[in-house]
């Protein structure tokens, strides 16, 4: 039987890093939502659209499969978009984290049907040198929730939200 240790682990830091990104989303105030209280702070419906986006992209590199999220959101959740303090340029909170959860569970579900061995493959696409395998693929996209996990957290308490944690 082959090796499954290294991506069921990879899995096991996907989910992990998307219930802590839940649990700091928790409470949110539907009229803050696209609140940003610092220039530099990006918003919480921002920043699930953009994880959802880049989840699809980073399992685009683990399959060569299309994503899930429609194309319309690259221009307002994608690379290179920038955050406005304006909910009607956005879909609804609740359909971008129905996305997001789409996008975490189609990663880890990928890295639960393979072998350690599949998951050393080349990536399927341009990386931009952001992962060589399809493993390094899944960390990236872990590593990047946690990033924005950050955020999230910082916006959570500029606006003055309770703890999280």
């Amino acid at each position: 039987m082959s090796s499954q240790y290294a991506a069921n682990k990879a899995a096991d830091a996907v989910e992990f890093a998307y219930n802590v990104i839940m649990t700091f989303a928790k409470d949110w105030p539907a009229n803050k939502v696209t609140a940003m209280p610092a220039a530099h702070d990006k918003h919480l419906l921002w920043n699930i659209g953009h994880l959802a986006t880049s989840n699809d992209w980073f399992f685009g590199l683990m399959t060569g499969e299309p994503g899930i999220c429609p194309e319309a959101w690259q221009k307002v959740f994608g690379m290179g978009s920038q955050p406005a303090d304006n909910p009607s340029q956005y879909p609804a909170l609740d359909e971008v984290m129905v996305k997001f959860k789409a996008s975490v569970d189609r990663i880890a579900g990928e890295l639960r049907k393979r072998t350690d061995a599949e998951m050393a493959r080349p990536v399927v696409g341009e990386a931009h040198g952001m992962a060589k395998d399809r493993l390094d693929a899944a960390l990236r996209a872990e590593w990047h929730m946690g990033w924005h996990l950050g955020q999230i957290a910082n916006t959570r308490k500029g606006l003055g939200l309770a703890a999280a944690l």
